[in-house]
This record gives C-alpha cells, sequence and structure tokens, in this order.
C-alpha cells in the first residue's frame, strides 16, 4: 500500500473514531430530520390538505379501474415538509418496512440465529405492499 494510501485510510478510520462537536451537531441534525418527517408521515392521513381540484375526471382513460387519478397526489404541502401525498403514502410504507424488519432482527438474533434472505425478502416484500 502505497504511503498517500495509508493516510487517505488513517485519516477516514480517524474521522470515525475521534468524537468532536462537529459531528455530534451533524448526527442531532439527521436525527431531527428523520424524527420530524417520521412523525408527519404517520400524520399525514389525519390532516386535511387544501385541493383545488373541480372533482372532475380526467379525459385519459385507464386499462386498470381499480387505479383512481387525484391531482390532489402530487402537490407540494408546506405541512408536510414540502412532501407530495404519494410521498407520504411510501415514506409510511418505509416505517413500516424498517419496523417490521426490526422486530425480525431482534427475534432472530436473541435466539442466535442469523437472519437469512428469506427474512430480507419479507422486508422487501413488505415495503412495496400497498397497505
Amino acid at each position: 500500500m502505497p504511503v498517500n494510501d495509508m493516510a487517505v485510510s488513517l485519516r477516514i478510520s480517524s474521522y470515525f473514531t475521534e468524537p468532536s462537536r462537529q459531528k455530534y451537531l451533524f448526527y442531532l441534525i439527521c436525527l431531527l430530520y428523520v424524527i420530524g418527517t417520521s412523525i408527519v408521515v404517520i400524520l399525514e392521513p389525519f390532516i386535511t390538505l387544501p385541493c383545488n381540484d373541480d372533482g372532475h375526471q380526467s379525459e385519459t382513460e385507464f386499462l386498470n379501474v381499480l387505479y383512481h387519478l387525484d391531482k390532489c397526489d402530487n402537490i407540494r404541502y408546506p405541512i408536510l415538509l414540502y412532501m407530495t401525498r404519494s410521498e407520504a403514502v411510501r415514506g409510511r410504507h418505509l416505517l413500516m418496512a424498517v419496523f417490521f424488519g426490526s422486530l425480525i432482527g431482534y427475534e432472530r438474533r436473541s435466539s442466535d440465529r442469523p437472519a437469512g434472505i428469506s427474512e430480507f425478502i419479507y422486508c422487501i416484500l413488505l415495503q412495496n405492499e400497498k397497505w
């Protein structure tokens, strides 16, 4: 390993091992963002959002009769931290996948069994499932 590569790897490893106020502040900001976004995503179904849709149907015909085109689903709202309703739904799916994946991981770890590929597939399917 050349000397220059060793210096870079030493700098990178020291970044992760040495605590500093700047890193703690950055981690705190990231944590607050994730918690705030999670709260907004969870509370979105209970918030009434203004929409200027007149209720008229789209001229576009879809082959899937269960598909409902709503213009309000693609509007960014400040109360949702500038997310759309569709993004909030995906965020809820992602939170549920993380929660159930953690639950599976905890159960597997408590019984000293490693998680296999089937558990990871379950988590992926949970995230993509329409709730």
